[in-house]
């Protein structure tokens, strides 16, 4: 019976052997904190912490609300000054948080919750795929946290795909 799980020796294709031993535990997390939109603009956040708070979660947002144009021209009125925008999420506690609520409602924008436990109804659950399959795919490029920061943000920014994503969708 094994004792523990986490391999203590490298990763390597199938069928190619390692030879070197590296630092591949799983005692560090990292999180992810991706927004993007159909017209294929991201915003990013990308630390070495184990999940997120609603004052990190409002952070970004509120640096993607100050990247858009204002879709208030006054109080309770929409204009040509901008488009309101449509927050898509899942169900994460930090998300629905009022904080982050109050953030997105006071420039002018809306929430969408997707269902619970419905993942394919979720266009950025399909770039985080893209984003896995990516990494997998390259292990011998990443050996420090640096390696794996630089790699993250190079496959976010060449992600695409995204009116088809968000078509996919239903949106």
């Amino acid at each position: 019976m094994l004792k523990c799980v986490n391999r203590g020796r490298g990763k390597s294709y199938i069928g190619c052997r390692v030879r070197e031993n590296g630092p591949y535990g799983h005692s560090e997390k990292w999180t992810i904190i991706l927004g993007v939109d159909s017209a294929g603009r991201r915003w990013m956040r990308f630390k070495k912490v184990a999940g997120t708070t609603a004052v990190v979660l409002d952070a970004l947002i509120r640096r993607v609300m100050g990247s858009l144009p204002s879709p208030l021209v006054a109080p309770g009125h929409y204009g040509p000054a901008g488009q309101q925008r449509v927050f898509l999420w899942d169900n994460l506690t930090s998300h629905h948080s009022v904080l982050v609520m109050n953030s997105v409602y006071a420039a002018g924008h809306r929430v969408v919750a997707r269902p619970p436990y419905r993942p394919c109804d979720g266009p950025i659950e399909y770039l985080f795929n893209q984003l896995q399959r990516e990494l997998t795919a390259c292990p011998y490029k990443i050996k420090n946290d640096a390696d794996l920061q630089r790699e993250v943000s190079r496959i976010v920014m060449n992600l695409g795909g995204f009116n088809a994503t968000f078509a996919h969708c239903g949106y």
